[in-house]
């Protein structure tokens, strides 16, 4: 017997250590607490086929499955805590749930709601008709979700909230002035934000979503997207004015070019002279083009052309968007035939500019191409292209130089039959000075920025020039004012006195 109990007692022991370790290796894996409110329910949708479902005390919390067998609804029934087993078909265990049933009073749920809900704007909570009543306009379609989900779990709250048209619409009002693209609208549908128009640019969408984002989670994206290969909208303006001339070489130095690093042999200066022949003469047969700036171009223009130094030969002008290209061409179109069809060649000067503004400069990427007719091969077209970039301060000009070398002109007698010859190129190629070497052929680029009317100076010019001619019409409909009584008696006197002279 004594035997016996000492064997029961073993048993025991190593029993409740195994259950003891067990009991602490599984500590970590128990389920969390589900809690619910009595009078609650709650739906558990789960990835699986639900077989057997156990669970320990259904006078706290019973369930039911639902007819396709992927969800189980739970239903609070009294205070207290059970346990919810679930298999799936195939008998495996899958699930297990920890529930805990709480008895809550209308000031308990009052005060929940409150902590939750009581800072929005236009949110009322209080308490009628036995019931927690959240109720006013919520702008927010996230905070609006919050409420009606808190109002579905608990049958003693009504949700009487309703989105604030009104705050969307100035929401979607913001967003579209702080996108501040042209073509892209944002207008309010229900609690979503929708981003319409056409958009010239995935770079332009992407902005436009990114901006969006920040004040809503709730953008559709309906925007078109059409690429032209450029950029659409506002943005600063350039003018830049061309000058093509043709300058006697000792006036060049008066002009006061300051020459780029590397664009004069070495041991000469910027602003000198080199010999008799002037700067560019100098260099002439390096085959290179020379760049340079002069300051104030304008003025000096004015002084070389009266003292009869130089002449324009083309003066034109384009406005660009800052980082936009634009192009001049000055020259004709040559024919040429073959095989029984005529095509035509470019013949002259093109300039490709493409400014980008930055604070007090200018940074130009250009590209200058001299099309002129060969002196060798009859209806053949020799081109020569000079790319270049620089920085250029506003006030100042960018100076291209040995576009055209005065050796490799001799064009009297060479001009084509039939085309116009008052561009630039052809009328320099028939300047005696330039075929002698007595002149030089130049670039003048002269950047500026344009300023834009603000809308107000727009609207302010409109509105003068509607008074103006208000006042003239005015003036038109009253006419000449009728001359006095005196003033008709002196008239008449005079014409009686002319006829007397007239009779004698």
């Amino acid at each position: 017997m004594h035997r016996r109990f000492k064997i029961f007692i073993t048993l025991f022991l190593i029993g409740f250590g195994l259950s003891s370790e067990a009991g602490v290796s599984d500590a970590s894996d128990l389920p969390e607490i589900m809690t619910l409110v009595r009078g609650q329910s709650r739906t558990m949708n789960l990835e699986y086929e639900v077989g057997d479902v156990a669970i320990a005390d259904n006078r706290c919390c019973d369930f039911q499955v639902s007819t396709d067998r992927k969800n189980l609804y739970l239903s609070a029934k009294d205070r207290g805590e059970t346990s919810l087993t679930v298999w799936d078909s195939s008998g495996e265990k899958r699930d297990e749930f920890r529930i805990r049933v709480v008895v809550s009073t209308l000031k308990d749920i009052l005060d929940a709601a409150t902590e939750r809900f009581g800072s929005l704007d236009g949110v009322r909570i209080e308490i009628r008709n036995g019931r927690v009543e959240i109720e006013g306009e919520v702008a927010d379609p996230r905070e609006f979700r919050e409420i009606e989900s808190f109002s579905s779990r608990d049958s003693n709250v009504k949700n009487s909230t309703r989105l604030s048209e009104k705050l969307i619409g100035r929401r979607a009002q913001l967003i579209e002035e702080s996108i501040g693209i042209h073509g892209v609208r944002a207008r309010p549908m229900r609690d979503k934000i929708l981003l319409e128009g056409v958009i010239y640019g995935e770079a332009d969408r992407k902005k436009a979503l990114e901006i969006a984002s920040l004040y809503s989670d709730e953008i559709v994206d309906l925007l078109e997207v059409r690429d032209v290969g450029r950029r659409i909208g506002d943005g600063e303006l350039v003018e830049l004015e061309f000058h093509m001339m043709e300058v006697k070489k000792g006036a060049l130095r008066e002009l006061g070019l300051s020459w780029a690093p590397g664009a004069v042999p070495s041991g000469g200066s910027g602003n000198g002279s080199f010999g008799g022949d002037g700067i560019l003469s100098s260099i002439g047969d390096l085959g290179r083009s020379v760049l340079g700036f002069v300051f104030q171009f304008i003025p000096k223009l004015k002084s070389i052309r009266e003292r009869g130094e130089g002449r324009v030969l083309e003066n034109s002008s384009v406005v660009i968007k800052s980082g936009d290209a634009g192009e001049i061409f000055s020259g004709s179109e040559i024919p040429f035939y073959r095989d029984d069809e005529v095509g035509f060649k470019k013949v002259g000067i093109e300039i490709k500019a493409e400014p980008v503004v930055i604070g007090d400069s200018v940074d130009i990427k250009l590209k200058t191409t001299l099309s002129s007719p060969s002196p060798d091969i009859r209806g053949a077209v020799d081109t020569h292209t000079i790319s270049t970039t620089a920085l250029c301060p506003l006030g100042y000009s960018v100076v291209i130089g040995n576009i055209i070398r005065n050796v490799d002109v001799k064009m009297k007698n060479r001009v084509p039959r039939g085309i116009d010859t008052s561009s630039a190129l052809f009328t320099l190629f028939l300047s005696s000075d330039f075929q002698s070497n007595r002149s030089e052929f130049v670039v003048f680029i002269t950047p500026k920025k344009v300023r834009v009317p603000s809308p107000g100076a727009v609207k302010l010019a409109e509105f003068l020039s509607l008074e103006e001619k208000i006042n003239s019409d005015a003036e038109g409909k009253r006419g000449i004012p009728e001359k006095s009584a005196s003033a008709k008696k002196r008239n008449h006197k005079q014409r009686g006195a002319r006829r007397a002279r007239g009779h004698r």
